[in-house]
C-alpha cells in the first residue's frame, strides 16, 4: 500500500521544483529597464508614507508599545506590553480582525511582533486600526 503522505510531498516537488514560465516572464517583465524603476519608486514612497502612520500610531500607543526605529527595512520589531504570547496575539489577529503580522517567539523573541509598513496608506491604517480593536478588547478583558 502506497502511503499518502509520501504521494503528496513527491508531487509538491513535482510541482514546484522549478517556476512556471509565467512566474519568468512576469519576473523579467519586472526586472526591465523600463518597469523596475517604476516599482522601486512605488515600493519606497509605500516605505516613506508608511512609517510616520506606523510612528505616529506608536507614539499614540506608548503605554503598549515600544520600539526602534529601522534603519533601512520596510518591517519594524515592535515590543508589546500584554500579556498574552506573541504568536497567540498574531493568531488572534488573523482570525479575529483579518491582520496578518509575525509573532516574535517564531525569532525566539517572545512580546515582539513583526509589522509591516511598506504598503498603500489606506491598507495600513485599516490594519493599524484593527489591531487596535484587539489591544481594546484585552485590556478591557485585563482590567
Amino acid at each position: 500500500m502506497y502511503n499518502i503522505s509520501c504521494f503528496v510531498v513527491s508531487r509538491h516537488e513535482y510541482t514546484t521544483i522549478s517556476a512556471t514560465m509565467l512566474s519568468n516572464k512576469l519576473a523579467a517583465l519586472a526586472l526591465s529597464p523600463a518597469v523596475r524603476p517604476r516599482i522601486i519608486d512605488r515600493t519606497r514612497e509605500y516605505i516613506r508614507q508608511g512609517y510616520p502612520l506606523l510612528e505616529d500610531w506608536m507614539n499614540r500607543h506608548s503605554d503598549t508599545f515600544t520600539f526602534t526605529s529601522p534603519q533601512a527595512a520596510a518591517i519594524v520589531f515592535v515590543r508589546y506590553h500584554l500579556d498574552i504570547n506573541s504568536t497567540e496575539f498574531a493568531e488572534r489577529l488573523r482570525k479575529e480582525k483579518s491582520v496578518l503580522i509575525v509573532p516574535g517567539d517564531h525569532f525566539g523573541m517572545d512580546h515582539f511582533v513583526r509589522i509591516s509598513f511598506g504598503l498603500p496608506n489606506d491598507y495600513l491604517t485599516a490594519a493599524l486600526d484593527r489591531i487596535n480593536e484587539l489591544i481594546e478588547n484585552l485590556t478591557q478583558k485585563m482590567s
